[in-house]
């Protein structure tokens, strides 16, 4: 009879997940062999542009996988997305 309520045990206000998660706390990737391949993707994309070459501001997504910031923000998107799907598809 010493138990406690499912509402003592986690409070409204207690956080399960950290406020700031890791995937969203930097720009550029650990190491410089990275960050070097990421300043490659972006000046080819610069490159390409300048030239006329529409096509190769592509790399440019290609970059975008090297930011861990950039990763997370759309995996984020990515699960809402589906999640919002699945709840479609839950309702019919």
């Amino acid at each position: 009879m010493n138990e406690k309520s499912n509402s003592e045990k986690f409070p409204e206000n207690t956080a399960i997940t950290p406020k700031a998660p890791v995937l969203f706390s930097r720009w550029l990737p650990p190491g410089l062999g990275r960050k070097l391949i990421l300043v490659f993707f972006i000046g080819m994309g610069c490159y390409g542009i300048t030239e006329g070459r529409y096509l190769w501001a592509l790399y440019w997504l290609v970059a975008m996988t090297f930011s861990p910031r950039m990763v997370g923000y759309f995996v984020r998107s990515f699960g809402g997305l589906m999640k919002k799907i699945n709840q479609a598809i839950d309702r019919s």
